[in-house]
């Protein structure tokens, strides 16, 4: 069974083959590493030392003149706090910003496209900020940030 969001069989089958597409891409990693690579980072991402501006060859910009190499950046382990920071609404064990849910499923984050759990295919373990960012930016081409 593929992914399903309550939208066409097409449009199902779409966002499907995106899915699997943003999977085989490396945009979301899934490794347990003690920092994060860059291959997992993009602009906007949040690590425990700020928010990346831009690259140099070996490491980020941080704004205000800040720079840091990849094997100082750590992920941002994703928290109830963060997730309504970031604009999600949580209604029992689901989260959810427009179509976009997640669940949590023994003391985790799983990710999915789909209003009704029992009917994904496929889903995510989402431990860190930086790949729910990663994802949603996959999926609808917005920035999730946080706000205070």
């Amino acid at each position: 069974m593929g992914l399903q969001c309550g939208c066409t069989p097409a449009a199902n089958e779409l966002l499907s083959g995106l899915f699997t597409l943003i999977l085989a891409a490396g945009y979301f990693k899934t490794t347990k590493t003690k920092y994060m690579e860059a291959s997992e980072l993009r602009i906007n991402n949040y690590t425990n030392l700020g928010k990346i501006k831009s690259f140099y060859e070996s490491g980020v910009h941080l704004g205000m003149g800040a720079t840091c190499l990849y094997s100082d950046l750590k992920p941002v382990a994703l928290t109830e706090e963060l997730l309504l920071k970031l604009g999600f609404v949580k209604k029992g064990k689901r989260w959810s910003k427009d179509w976009f849910y997640l669940w949590e499923d023994n003391y985790n984050i799983v990710f999915a496209l789909a209003e009704m759990q029992e009917s994904i295919g496929k889903y995510l373990n989402i431990e860190h900020v930086h790949q729910l960012q990663n994802l949603y930016f996959a999926l609808t081409g917005e920035e999730l940030t946080i706000k205070d």
